[in-house]
């Protein structure tokens, strides 16, 4: 009865919160990417652009994540067990405020923000990007088959990855592959489309800025 309990709090506490997208870093386990640790969970700057924000809303996003950035940084100076627990708590503490400073209407839309991404996870951050293109069915079709076209490359530089391979030459062939894919989801959208993408967001350490 107990477990039932926590699993029920767990998924419904999940269910609440706002979800926010990890800023790939060069490799992620998770599929954004290509394997590797997970970084920086700020607001996706297109996405913000998307929510019709007051100018005061945007200015305590902006400190929400200059605080969540400070605190990540000191989190990586620790170690072990403790640099967890800071991480978790920056992620945490910044979550909390964003929760506050978006009303119930813009939390939703984030939240369909970020199902519909998960769908493109492949590309990184090009997928928080392509969301907010009013995309037709037909283009989110394409766009999901050229990602699992190309899912056998990624999975072998993740196993490069964790088997110790090169790192020159597999961040070499991630960028060639990103490359690669971004190319031809840009080919499925409108011109109008890929003006309002804007140029190639590349993928960035942790901290360094947000989605």
């Amino acid at each position: 009865m107990r477990v039932s309990l926590r699993l029920a709090a767990l998924a419904l506490a999940g269910a609440l919160s706002l979800s926010v997208i990890s800023v790939a870093s060069a490799q992620r386990r998770n599929g954004g990417g290509f394997g590797g640790r997970r970084g920086a969970a700020v607001l996706s700057p297109a996405w913000v652009d998307h929510l019709n924000l007051s100018a005061d809303q945007q200015s305590k996003l902006k400190a929400a994540a200059d605080t969540y950035r400070a605190d990540a940084e000191k989190a990586r100076g620790l170690s072990g067990q403790e640099r967890r627990q800071a991480s978790q708590q920056a992620r945490s503490s910044y979550e909390s405020a964003v929760n506050g400073i978006l009303s119930a209407d813009q939390q939703k839309q984030v939240q369909a923000l970020r199902e519909e991404a998960q769908q493109y996870r492949g590309l990184g951050p090009m997928a928080n990007q392509l969301v907010v293109l009013n995309l037709t069915d037909d283009q989110k079709n394409k766009i999901k088959e050229i990602i699992n076209k190309h899912q056998p490359d990624m999975e072998k530089l993740r196993s490069s990855a964790q088997g110790g391979a090169d790192r020159t030459t597999l961040r070499s062939q991630r960028q060639e592959l990103t490359q690669k894919l971004r190319d031809e989801v840009k080919a499925v959208l409108t011109v109008d489309q890929v003006k309002q993408l804007g140029p190639d967001v590349p993928e960035r350490r942790a901290g360094n800025g947000g989605v």
